[in-house]
């Protein structure tokens, strides 16, 4: 699905030598950027000894990428973000060693980003503070989190994201290769829409660029004119630190489902419940999501049954009954189900497809995993819960239930203590 790709790796205006290295293999789909840290030798040493491991390792496994492109499956989806995994973790050994047995290059650490094009699928791993981003209808989405004390300041409360960009700590990593032998990976799998850019970078160029000026330099020129224009700014601005950059374009023309992950993206994005999340969370709870299509009058939920999954309706109206009588009818884009995130009581209700009827449907256990991995996602989906029991609660004491009534915003990276806290306050009037 990969039209064109182009990258580039510039020492900037002040370091003496380049301590980046990039990758692209665009018969794998394969590209890397990596930002090596310690002394200026042993910086470059890093990031071309953690490039050059991780490629080898996916080539090494090129039979495991080429199958899961051409046929996706749950177990080709497993075996790839294993050999990935492995791969990083063989690049962090790597570089620890090299590091232990040469004077020279003690210390010395990686970052790395690489974005897999398998298919109709995209992976996204990374460890550190280099990012990607993803170009979707003409917005630009982040798909990583820097692994940085800077970030866990801001995730605590101790500073603002304004603060955090200017903060000494911003180039202080908590995750790299190098540091330890083993290394935690982030990932991200979703399904490509047709268009679709990828940006991998490092903070040599986002720390002189805003979000805005990349997209429209992205939506406006070739991959390669992109990149070009992207350094410029960067070195016109002070160019502090080395520069380098990927970018990959899908066609544009692909036949690719773009227009059926997009309902079913937008879908999730309308259900109160994810309301707070960023685009990079809700393509990993899309990417848990299980697509069923039912015919008319095909029950979805079985009064009596326990509750393993919650739903949400793509397209179709779903119906709730209970004996001969109707409680609710759902419009698409509803959540039904939830309860379900609570306990494994028996089903109080049917649910009925009235017509043709599409769902998304995620699995308890599934999304309480990826909470438990991601406390922050956890805080978020967690209060627009509470937001959905407490319209209940409002219908419930007569005040009526009102759809399009705006929840109240949670903040973009919440704190955990602050948001108890507000569900405390919350909590009073039923007290």
């Amino acid at each position: 699905m990969v039209q064109d790709s182009y990258g580039t790796s510039d020492p900037g205006r002040v370091r003496r030598e380049d301590q980046d290295a990039i990758l692209r293999d665009d018969e794998l789909g394969v590209y890397i950027v990596c930002d090596g840290g310690g002394s200026q030798r042993a910086g470059g040493a890093a990031s071309d000894l953690a490039c050059r491991t991780v490629h080898e390792r996916l080539l090494a496994g090129t039979a495991v990428l080429k199958q899961y492109a051409a046929a996706p499956t749950a177990a080709g989806k497993r075996a790839v973000l294993g050999l990935i995994a492995q791969a990083a973790e063989a690049a962090s050994r790597a570089v620890c060693e090299a590091s232990r047995f040469d004077a020279d290059k003690a210390g010395m650490t990686s970052t790395l980003v690489l974005a897999a094009m398998l298919g109709q699928c995209a992976v996204v791993a990374h460890a550190g503070n280099s990012r990607c981003y993803l170009l979707r209808g003409g917005g630009l989405h982040l798909l990583t989190e820097d692994h940085t004390m800077a970030r866990d300041y801001v995730k605590m409360g101790l500073l603002s994201p304004q603060e955090e960009a200017v903060c000494f700590e911003s180039g202080v990593l908590t995750r790299c290769l190098g540091a330890h032998e083993k290394v935690q990976t982030d990932m991200l799998h979703f399904e490509l829409v047709a268009g679709d850019e990828l940006l991998l970078c490092t903070d040599g160029l986002t720390a002189h660029m805003a979000r805005e000026e990349m997209a429209a330099l992205l939506t406006e020129l070739t991959p390669q004119g992109a990149v070009e224009e992207m350094v410029r700014l960067a070195n016109d601005r002070g160019g502090r630190d080395n520069i380098s950059a990927i970018v990959v374009r899908t066609d544009p023309t692909s036949t690719a489902n773009g227009a059926a992950v997009t309902r079913r993206l937008a879908a999730l994005r309308r259900v109160p419940v994810f309301q707070h999340l960023n685009s990079a969370e809700l393509l990993s709870v899309l990417d848990l999501a299980q697509v069923a299509d039912y015919p008319g009058g095909a029950k979805v939920i079985a009064g009596g049954g326990a509750g393993q999954c919650l739903f949400v309706s793509v397209a179709g109206t779903a119906r709730v009954v209970k004996g001969n009588r109707t409680l609710a009818v759902l419009p698409p884009g509803s959540l039904f189900g939830e309860m379900a995130l609570l306990d494994q009581r028996p089903r109080s209700a049917d649910v009925l497809a009235d017509g043709p009827l599409q769902v998304l449907a995620i699995g308890r256990e599934d999304l309480f995993a990826m909470m438990r991995r991601d406390r922050s996602l956890a805080v978020k989906v967690l209060w627009g819960f509470c937001q959905v029991l407490n319209e209940r609660l409002r219908a419930a004491a007569g005040e009526g239930f009102d759809a399009e009534r705006p929840a109240p915003a949670a903040p973009e990276q919440p704190d955990p203590a602050a948001s108890l806290d507000m569900l405390a306050r919350a909590a009073r009037p039923y007290a």
